[in-house]
């Protein structure tokens, strides 16, 4: 599905160091030039690797600190999400 197509918020998260962060940025821009009318937001966590979206799990990208703390902000932010939807 060509990304302009989704009918919701969008949320990308890539480590900096990640080799696939450019299809994310490629996404962004396709979202920008279609003036999409959703919310969209990706978030770039620099010296980080692929495994930031996979919790406890290191692929051999990137610095594993900055992974581990950008993994736990992804949860963090997720939870807050979870706890608005709650209320």
């Amino acid at each position: 599905m060509p990304v302009e197509k989704i009918s919701g918020s969008i949320l990308l998260i890539s480590g900096e160091e990640d080799v696939t962060c450019n299809f994310s940025k490629i996404a962004i821009d396709r979202l920008d030039k279609s003036k999409s009318a959703h919310y969209y937001k990706h978030l770039i966590y620099p010296g980080a690797g692929h495994s930031i979206v996979i919790q406890n799990v290191y692929i051999n990208q990137g610095n594993k600190k900055v992974t581990a703390f950008a993994s736990k902000r992804k949860i963090a932010f997720y939870n807050k999400g979870i706890e608005s939807v709650n209320k």
